[in-house]
């Protein structure tokens, strides 16, 4: 049986009403509060929380003590969005939805398995005991540590693009003096399809193995006219696209 992450930023997923629903609290998870926040907050320490007005939003529009507890303080800890993220994965297996809590290495989520991928999620049963979980255990928990994550200091869309053009110069994927436009631009480029015809002209004479090794390079690599490549696939160009600013924190 494989099994499949599930990535619930909207959390907005539902379980059958005929089963039991929420009514019991979930077991507490095994989680250690003294883990260190996450590495993406270092460096906002002594300064007000960029997300304070965000989280406090949040607080106000909470419907639970569970959720208003863990927003009291103004900030979101990596050890609370996990307990909230347990507690609400629990709340949809108990509820029928075929959901469960997964640990990895580096993480931790919910998933499904690939025999229950046809769950019907958006029926009438299943979305009304996710709302109830949602407003019980989560809120807009998960989507402010999404936020929190990606853009720790709260940075206007232009600003975080110019923040990614840069962390891909310093790693050496665009030249100097790449902006966030120009990264924008490319993206633009590749949500453009090449004619079949142009493609089969630029793979004339290429083997099989070199037509499909060329088609791979071409979904996931931008060359630069001084020859610099951009490479989508790599590990240090996801890092840049998800946390701009998170190499830069000693």
């Amino acid at each position: 049986m494989q099994v499949r992450q599930v990535i619930m930023v909207a959390t907005t997923v539902f379980g059958l009403l005929a089963v039991s629903g929420c009514s019991a609290e979930p077991a507490m998870s095994p989680i250690d509060e003294s883990e260190p926040t996450a590495a993406v907050h270092a460096g906002t320490e002594g300064i007000e929380n960029p997300w304070a007005a965000e989280i406090a939003a949040a607080y106000a529009a909470a419907t639970s003590d569970f959720i208003r507890e863990i927003l009291a303080d103004g900030t979101l800890e990596r050890h609370e969005h996990r307990e909230a993220k347990y507690r609400y994965t629990t709340c949809l297996a108990e509820g029928g939805i075929p959901v469960f809590w997964q640990e990895w290495a580096d993480g931790y989520g919910t998933g499904i398995s690939d025999d229950d991928i046809d769950f019907d999620f958006m029926a009438p049963g299943p979305w009304e005991v996710m709302r109830e979980c949602e407003n019980k255990w989560i809120g807009e928990i998960d989507m402010l540590w999404y936020l929190q994550e990606t853009n720790p200091h709260n940075l206007d869309d232009a600003t975080r693009y110019d923040a990614l053009a840069e962390c891909l110069v310093r790693h050496g994927f665009a030249p100097q003096g790449f902006t966030g436009r120009e990264y924008l631009e490319i993206l633009e480029r590749y949500d453009e399809t090449i004619p079949w015809y142009e493609l089969e002209e630029r793979m004339a004479g290429f083997t099989q193995d070199e037509r499909g090794e060329y088609l791979r390079n071409l979904a996931t690599r931008y060359i630069f006219p001084d020859g610099t490549e951009l490479w989508f696939g790599d590990d240090q160009v996801r890092s840049c696209q998800w946390n701009p600013t998170a190499d830069l924190i000693d």
